[in-house]
């Protein structure tokens, strides 16, 4: 301690950095967060890296389990929605008489609403099961269980595909003009995804408790048939019943393409955003709700 001149203790002088220290301590630490955010950003660049690669290899062992020991293989993804066509154009027209439903050729509007029907139906049926099919994935491998509910709706897109080009062989046939509202299919199967991953997220995870699930599905499914706009427009629907389309999301959608490939009228756009939103919304409750499960998913299955 020094003595000042008028008797009294100095204090101590306090050692201060120099300056280019405390800036050369600051821009490490700038340096080691960005160093931290760069590693996390690669980390989990390469953790959705590695669930779409498992995303891809699950929808590519469906596929090739579709056509594993059968003889017609492939084709029957194009024999199921051209045998519905054929029987309901025949029960619809020759039986019931009725030549009345549409203002183009019966066959080519009953196949543009068989498409994005069936692709809803089966997704939804395939994603119920999914979980139980891969019991051994889910317990002994770790990756989100999401995959395995929404994989079957992106498998079931060749399903789509190879139906639009029966379709499109149809409307050559019967010479029915192509609607240019047609651009919006691909905004529409979106949506119809959205919803599709939504339900399969939520019945997917109840039938792993109750397998009661996966028995009914089917039958609910074959009654719904009837419930969307499939053989029928909806404009031949009863007033009575008119609010069971308006609140269906997945009648609106099947009614959504068809107008879209080959309606004389344009598609409900307003309709098709409220029902984008939802589509989202439902999906993020869906996963939420399936994360609440996921943590005794292995102990239950």
């Amino acid at each position: 301690m020094a003595i000042s001149a008028e008797g009294g203790a100095s204090a101590a002088p306090v050692e201060a950095l120099p300056p280019e220290q405390d800036g050369a301590t600051e821009a490490e630490s700038v340096s080691d967060v960005g160093r931290a955010h760069a590693t996390g950003r690669k980390t989990q660049s390469a953790r959705l890296a590695r669930w779409r690669e498992i995303l891809y290899m699950l929808v590519l062992r469906d596929l090739k389990a579709r056509s594993k020991q059968a003889y017609l293989g492939y084709l029957w993804i194009l024999i199921q929605p051209l045998l519905l066509t054929g029987v309901f154009s025949v029960l619809v027209q020759q039986v019931l008489g009725r030549a009345d439903l549409s203002e183009i050729p019966y066959p080519v509007f009953l196949m543009a609403g068989v498409i994005p029907w069936q692709f809803f139906a089966n997704s939804l049926n395939e994603s119920t099961e999914s979980l139980v099919k891969n019991v051994d994935l889910v317990r002994q491998v770790y990756f989100p269980r999401e995959i395995l509910a929404i994989y079957p709706v992106f498998a079931r897109l060749v399903d789509v595909a190879i139906g639009c080009l029966a379709l499109a062989v149809f409307v050559f046939v019967w010479h029915v003009p192509v609607s240019g509202w047609a651009v919006l299919v691909p905004l529409i199967l979106v949506e119809e995804m959205l919803f599709a991953m939504a339900c399969g997220l939520l019945l997917s995870a109840a039938n792993v408790a109750w397998r009661d699930v996966s028995r009914g599905l089917p039958l609910v499914l074959f009654l719904m048939l009837y419930a969307v706009p499939v053989l029928y427009s909806p404009d031949r629907m009863p007033r009575a019943i008119r609010p069971l389309f308006d609140l269906n999301p997945i009648a609106r959608l099947v009614d959504a393409f068809r107008t879209s490939v080959v309606g004389s009228q344009p598609p409900d756009l307003v309709a098709l955003a409220v029902l984008g939103v939802l589509g989202v919304i439902a999906l993020l409750v869906a996963q939420r709700l399936f994360a609440v499960f996921d943590g005794v998913l292995a102990d239950v299955i």
